[in-house]
């Protein structure tokens, strides 16, 4: 099962008074209007350091399970690493333990952007018998899910698989098996659309609806969630290279080309007289 879940009461107050604070506009552009983008490197990201208050970031629950590290960057000398072993008990009624890491983009992201992109490496170092699920997710202000790209080291017995959706009782699921190195992860929401869509290592995976009721992008999140906080492991997840961008529509940017040929006709009128 993979869980798109609603911040806990105390974590959703706090947020919403630091994303309230703020509000991107998109720029109107051909490419895409890059809104965050880091690769942890020194001197915005100090090494050994909880990211909370790093480079923007913050962090709900147990920030120090997320540090800035050098032992496994996808490029340069540093990545964000999250360590499973340090998720416990949240709430005693509810065996999941979470760890978000977030930056404030706007509320909504962009200003309303009708196409966003989310993408990062990440490389999963699994161990013990717990599950733990790492990706990338994101949640409208009422902090309920809106799409989600995930690796599990254990999909409820059935073994290690990588899951996008829209839907999180309704995955799409994958074999995997690239353990101990980077892929890449990308997931680009098309508001006009109302949809999904997800990729691995730049390949197309598939493309799913939006839930119905779901609102703007308030939040993109790095995760990670263990599944049964009591169950030991020493999983540990490495981010690097993450970046959040706004990207043109397909008919916006036909407005934009058609609005330059009209521009180009009236020149050679003009040069004619």
């Amino acid at each position: 099962m993979f869980h798109l879940l609603r911040r806990r009461h105390h974590a959703a107050i706090a947020r919403l008074a630091l994303l309230a604070s703020s509000c991107l506009a998109v720029a109107t552009s051909a490419d895409a209007d890059v809104l965050y983008e880091t690769g942890f490197e020194a001197p915005t990201f100090t090494a050994g350091a909880p990211i909370d208050g790093q480079g923007g970031f913050h962090t709900d629950f147990f920030p120090n399970a997320s540090t800035v590290s050098t032992a496994f960057p996808a490029g340069g000398s540093q990545a964000l690493r999250i360590d499973a072993a340090s998720l416990l008990e949240i709430d005693p009624s509810i065996p999941i333990s979470q760890n978000y890491n977030w930056v404030d983009l706007g509320d909504p992201v962009a200003g309303g952007a009708r196409v966003l992109r989310v993408e990062a490496d990440v490389a999963v170092f699994a161990s013990g018998p717990g599950e733990v699920q790492v990706g990338l997710q994101a949640y409208d202000r009422d902090f309920n899910g809106i799409a989600g790209i995930t690796i599990t080291t254990d999909d409820e017995g059935t073994g290690p698989k990588l899951a996008y959706y829209t839907d999180p009782a309704n995955p799409e699921l994958i074999a995997f098996t690239s353990f101990g190195e980077y892929v890449h992860l990308g997931m680009t929401l098309d508001y006009t659309l109302r949809t999904a869509s997800f990729d691995l290592n730049g390949v197309t995976l598939g493309t799913a609806a939006f839930a119905p009721g779901v609102g703007n992008v308030s939040d993109f999140d790095i995760y990670m969630q263990r599944i049964d906080w009591s169950t030991p492991t020493g999983t540990v997840a490495y981010f690097d290279n993450y970046a959040v961008t706004a990207v043109p529509e397909p008919a916006s940017l036909g407005l934009l080309a058609g609005g330059l040929g009209v521009l180009a006709v009236r020149a050679r009128r003009r040069n004619a007289r």
